[in-house]
């Protein structure tokens, strides 16, 4: 008697399942403000989605909100139905988080390369036999002195002349080399050809070029697909992978984003809406 007066059970129990919810509710809005804005440090770094996209996650977030409220429901009007739904729909949950995470086992290994080249001068491609880096890398070297230092402190007329050289070699690269034609191409590796390091370039793109890594290579590629949307009869599947995109949603995604409309109705009001668009 004198403990169910010190401890009134339905008094706890509504104590738990509101500080429950409100945890909850605190958690999932978090979550969905850190996740884009983590998202929008990866663009920072790749130019492909493969790495970035984290619309699973953000299923996966609002999963395990709908199986705590399953909880709390169950708890308040417990029944052996509402128990078999709430251990079935926990068990699919997890089971749905635990292939994503291991799907996107390889994002930890990135971010901790992102992170650690921060601190390093001058940062090689991760993926050093890539031989069509090496041929922009070696074609540069003959065009444009590579001994500019852009990380030390030089005065107004040298800073000038750094960045003046480092946008002509930028120039180089997306204009006459399309290095942007590399599904795969990351800030590291675009720093690394242009002999200086992610950050400095991340800060040039953000800040003269007023966009994201991310962006500033697919305007190219979007750029480079209305050139075959328009010239030739190839397929999208084909164009896609002619212009730089690892795949074809992802593709269809990125020039509805920027031109307003689909590859198909470009290719329909540029006079090729007669050949194969799949």
């Amino acid at each position: 008697m004198t403990v169910s007066l010190a401890y009134p059970e339905p008094l706890v129990f509504d104590v738990i399942h509101i500080s429950s919810f409100v945890y909850g509710v605190v958690f999932l809005s978090w979550s969905l403000c850190e996740v884009p804005r983590f998202e929008r440090t990866l663009m920072e770094e790749f130019s492909y989605e493969k790495y970035i996209n984290f619309n699973w996650l953000r299923g996966i977030i609002v999963l395990f909100f709908c199986i705590l409220l399953l909880w709390i429901y169950d708890s308040v009007n417990p029944s052996c139905e509402n128990d078999a739904i709430y251990l079935i729909g926990s068990l699919v949950v997890w089971a749905v988080a635990c292939f994503f995470f291991y799907r996107q086992a390889r994002v930890i290994s990135i971010v901790k390369a992102y992170e650690s080249a921060d601190s390093q001068s001058v940062v090689a491609p991760s993926e050093a036999d890539d031989e069509a880096l090496a041929s922009v890398a070696t074609s540069l070297e003959t065009d444009i002195d590579t001994d500019t230092d852009l990380s030390g402190t030089p005065t107004d007329e040298q800073s000038v002349q750094q960045e003046a050289a480092f946008a002509e070699r930028m120039h180089l690269l997306f204009e006459r080399d399309h290095v942007y034609l590399n599904p795969r191409l990351r800030l590291t590796e675009l720093a690394a050809l242009l002999g200086t390091n992610r950050t400095y370039l991340s800060q040039y793109i953000n800040q003269c070029c007023d966009t994201t890594f991310y962006d500033f290579v697919n305007d190219y590629r979007i750029h480079h697909a209305k050139l075959l949307l328009h010239s030739t009869d190839d397929t999208l599947d084909t164009i896609a992978t002619k212009s730089g995109f690892n795949s074809l949603s992802t593709f269809r995604r990125a020039f509805q984003q920027r031109e307003g409309k689909s590859p198909i109705e470009f290719r329909a009001s540029n006079g090729k809406n007669s050949v194969s668009n799949s």
